[in-house]
């Protein structure tokens, strides 16, 4: 009788090991699979990165203003549809980057262009609770790298694979750029619908 419980708990006990070696393995795997995704990312192997030049430089059009003698604006002249009139820094509300930051990105002068805390609540609200309105795990910056660089998907699947592309260029945006000149360029190209793209629309 001893030998069978013997033999019972040396089985429970192997495959306990079995179970945890096997989610070590899968979550080494997974590891070792993201750093070898982004690593092709980051090189340009997978989807389009720009380069130093072109993120220091963003191609970006804006309107040309006429204005008189006197200093008044006669009128805009814009030669896309993007009637956009580029704002400065210190031209911006503080009330209205402060609210941005509360209601888009609240760590963000915290991080560096990902937010690991959002990130990861909104992975588990969407994967595991199913909520559709996951509170969003994208940063002001990965948003900024959207507008800038990612064509508009056609469907889920390929805004799912635009997504680690827009994290590796919000890295490279946040060393490149200071968080005032981030959130400087994210209202100045941001859509607020109605073909209003920009801040001062």
């Amino acid at each position: 009788m001893s030998k069978r419980k013997t033999s019972k708990q040396n089985n429970s006990s192997e495959s306990k090991y079995n179970i945890i070696t096997g989610m070590w393995r899968i979550f080494g795997f997974l590891i070792l699979f993201s750093i070898t995704i982004f690593g092709l990312i980051s090189v340009g192997a997978i989807g389009y990165i720009p380069d130093i030049e072109e993120l220091e430089n963003p191609i970006d059009k804006y309107a040309s203003q006429v204005v008189s003698a006197e200093g008044q604006l006669l009128f805009t002249f814009s030669q896309n549809k993007e009637n956009r009139i580029f704002v400065k820094y210190s031209d911006l509300s503080p009330h209205l980057i402060d609210a941005l930051i509360a209601t888009e990105d609240i760590r963000f002068y915290k991080h560096s262009g990902i937010d690991v805390i959002g990130l990861g609540r909104a992975i588990v609200k969407t994967l595991l609770l199913h909520q559709e309105d996951s509170g969003g795990g994208s940063t002001i910056t990965q948003q900024l790298a959207k507008l800038l660089y990612s064509p508009k998907a056609g469907n889920k699947f390929q805004r799912m694979m635009q997504k680690p592309i827009e994290w590796v260029i919000a890295v490279k945006l946040e060393r490149y750029y200071s968080k005032d000149e981030i959130i400087n360029l994210y209202l100045n190209k941001y859509d607020f619908n109605y073909n209003a793209i920009g801040i001062e629309s």
